[in-house]
């Protein structure tokens, strides 16, 4: 467990691996809503047994006969992820092809209260429960930070690397993408017969205006 401040405020980030949110998940026998980047589709049992043990060894779940109790607050983050129908990310990913993610991922779910998703490229999970203007707050300023940093990874190989944010609002339909100095509002062109995409822009803009920006996130 660690905290982290947000407008003053102490609030509780539970920290997670894929394997220990699919195992809780599977418990749960719910449906994990978002992305697991270390957990392959054939890998999901293998995952599940890992985070099992994962988890009794950290003592947020307790064994029970022959299955396992698993601690209430983690069950609670993760049946949280299942509940309600508005969400909004914001993830980095490849301009050259968005489907490929390369970076922090920030995922909100839920209505009224909801639970943000702080995910890593390397599958950890910084779960927080908050209200759904403070989660709002969490991801426009992911936004604005890049647009007044630029972002750049190692794994793109060169500055092909952007912010890509949508939410439920529209179905996901609009598309917010930053980098440095620049907001482009546009959609996905999808190609149906491969697992890729490309940005179309509509719009763009070099200046930041946080309402406009968090009408993208609100519902």
């Amino acid at each position: 467990m660690s905290r982290l401040q947000q407008d003053g405020i102490a609030k509780l980030a539970l920290n997670l691996t894929d394997d220990e949110v699919i195992a809780v998940a599977s418990i749960l026998k719910i449906n994990w809503p978002f992305s697991l980047p270390t957990v392959g589709s054939g890998d999901v049992a293998a995952a599940s047994l890992r985070g099992l043990r994962s988890l009794a060894v950290r003592d947020l779940a307790t064994p029970i006969g022959e299955e396992l109790s698993i601690d209430d607050e983690v069950g609670g983050l993760i049946a949280a992820m299942s509940l309600g129908n508005s969400y909004a990310v914001s993830y980095v990913a490849m301009n050259s092809n968005p489907m490929v993610l390369v970076g922090t991922s920030t995922y909100l779910w839920g209505d009224e209260v909801v639970v943000v998703d702080m995910l890593t490229a390397g599958g950890i999970h910084s779960l927080i429960s908050t209200d759904r203007a403070t989660g709002v707050e969490i991801l426009v300023a992911t936004v604005e930070n890049v647009f007044r940093l630029g972002y750049r990874d190692a794994a793109a190989g060169s500055n092909d690397a952007g912010l890509y944010s949508l939410s439920s609002r529209d179905g996901g339909k609009t598309v917010l993408r930053a980098s440095q100095g620049r907001l482009d509002f546009g959609h996905f062109d999808h190609d149906p017969t491969s697992e890729t995409a490309s940005f179309v822009v509509d719009d763009s803009t070099s200046v930041f205006e946080i309402s406009g920006v968090a009408a993208i996130f609100s519902e």
